[in-house]
């Protein structure tokens, strides 16, 4: 029994080192250089890096912007995970109802996902563009005229790059919910009919528990997006007007590839790893309370 162990766990061991490889070449080696970087003076300018210990990180703390993106960051993925969420749970309460028309609502619910980021960016922007944008049109009929287009104004730009992102993304969390759905048992739903309880009832003590997992990995999912994204902010308003709409990810692309301080953008990158990597794990302790 000893030596059955044993053998199993080494050919557990054999199968996973392929992975364990690819894992270190995609996400091990971009670490460690990303962490380097850091760490030294790395300029376009400046070929030969030079150690500066904690001066990178030093300047990104004490930078204004880099704490109005952090602000900006925290209100685009709270916001654009609550929303999506919610959007994304009530459609896949619907679309799991038996209809005619479910097949078509399904397709029709997914296209959003499906279209790439810029023509969703570009799309939305000139729905939100005065005086012929869709959106603008529709305020201005309810007598909420926004001088400029509702991109150009506070806190205008950052309602639409919220919504534009909560649009794009929430077929996934549909998706999973829908999966979620489709693996519980009907017989509890039956039972529960029986002893009365209502659809509210039945959504609180047998759905929405049974879902919990899936929603977690769902929402550590889009949170990472969320948080890591840019180009949807980037196409439609650049992180304007002024920094209202600047992300950290954003503020890392800036000084990456317009100011060409690798240095700087790498102490940023590194910072907002770290953050994610804090939320990540508050997801996994409500993960294990719920799961495990």
């Amino acid at each position: 029994m000893v030596k059955l162990r044993r053998r199993t766990w080494l050919s557990g061991i054999i199968l996973a080192i392929p992975l364990i490889l690819v894992l270190v070449v995609l996400v091990g080696y971009p670490l460690v250089e990303l962490f380097f970087y850091s760490f030294h003076d790395m300029r376009y300018l400046k070929p030969n890096p030079k150690f500066i210990a904690f001066d990178n990180y030093i300047d990104v703390l004490t930078s204004p912007i880099f704490w109005t993106a952090m602000k900006n960051t925290l209100i685009w993925t709270f916001s654009s995970v609550v929303l999506a969420f919610a959007l994304g749970l009530v459609a896949a309460l619907a679309l799991n109802e038996k209809a005619p028309l479910t097949p078509i609502a399904k397709v029709s619910a997914i296209l959003p996902w499906l279209i790439p980021y810029p023509a969703v960016a570009v799309m939305w922007r000139f729905g939100f563009m005065s005086p012929f944008g869709f959106f603008d049109i529709i305020l201005n009929y309810f007598g909420l005229t926004v001088k400029g287009g509702m991109l150009s104004n506070i806190p205008g730009a950052m309602i639409g790059v919220i919504l534009t992102n909560v649009w794009k993304h929430y077929p996934f969390i549909m998706l999973m919910i829908l999966a979620g759905l489709g693996q519980i048992p009907t017989e509890l739903y039956e039972s529960a009919h029986i002893d009365g309880a209502n659809s509210l009832e039945r959504f609180r003590y047998i759905t929405f528990p049974l879902l919990r997992p899936i929603i977690i990995i769902a929402l550590i999912i889009f949170t990472m997006w969320s948080m890591n994204g840019m180009v949807i902010v980037y196409i439609m308003t650049e992180g304007g007007p002024g920094y209202y709409t600047e992300l950290n990810s954003l503020y890392v692309w800036r000084n990456a590839f317009q100011n060409f301080d690798f240095g700087i953008a790498s102490a940023a990158a590194t910072i907002n790893l770290c953050i994610g990597i804090v939320i990540a794990f508050v997801y996994l302790i409500f993960y294990r309370k719920y799961v495990w």
